[in-house]
């Protein structure tokens, strides 16, 4: 795909890959040095999990930009990317509210109130917990992420039926 015959809507989810990436990477450096100033420069499990995860928000943002160039690797990344924002769910003993990299829009439905609700969210997070302290059951999808999903999916599809070789994921 030639830089000029790339949409706006790509464009728009490219951003949100690139904003949000960014934004991760500020948090995660930001948290990194707390955790250094608190504790001192020595290896731990904190540090680790977090240079993880400012790796991924790297990733997200080196995706977005080969997705605003209509690079191959960048729809297919993108899809990947976009496809792990979807699920939230939270079930006794582990919570997980997702990999967000940028906005948002969640509805979800759960065992105690409110037990059908929407969140819109801009931030780029990962959010898991694990602990007996979560009792609660709760179900949801980020509808931007599958709508962003969904785009790039019927983009590459339009793309492949032309001869372009964007693959399937």
């Amino acid at each position: 795909m030639t830089k000029n015959s790339v949409t706006r809507g790509t464009k728009f989810f490219a951003l949100l890959l690139i904003i949000g990436g960014f934004a991760g990477i500020v948090a995660g450096l930001w948290g990194d040095i707390q955790t250094i100033q608190r504790t001192g420069f020595h290896p731990s499990a904190s540090l680790s999990f977090t240079a993880v995860f400012i790796l991924l928000f790297g990733w997200s943002t080196w995706v977005g930009v080969a997705l605003w160039e209509g690079k191959p690797q960048g729809y297919k990344w993108a899809k990947v990317l976009f496809a792990a924002q979807i699920p939230v769910f939270t079930v006794p003993g582990l919570a997980f509210s997702g990999f967000r990299t940028g906005l948002g829009f969640y509805v979800f439905v759960s065992r105690e109130p409110p037990n059908l609700g929407f969140n819109f969210q801009l931030l780029s997070a990962i959010h898991f917990l694990i602990s007996g302290d979560v009792d609660n059951v709760l179900f949801g999808v980020n509808l931007l992420a599958i709508i962003a999903l969904t785009y790039l999916h019927s983009v590459t599809m339009q793309e492949q039926k032309r001869g372009d070789k964007f693959g399937l994921i």
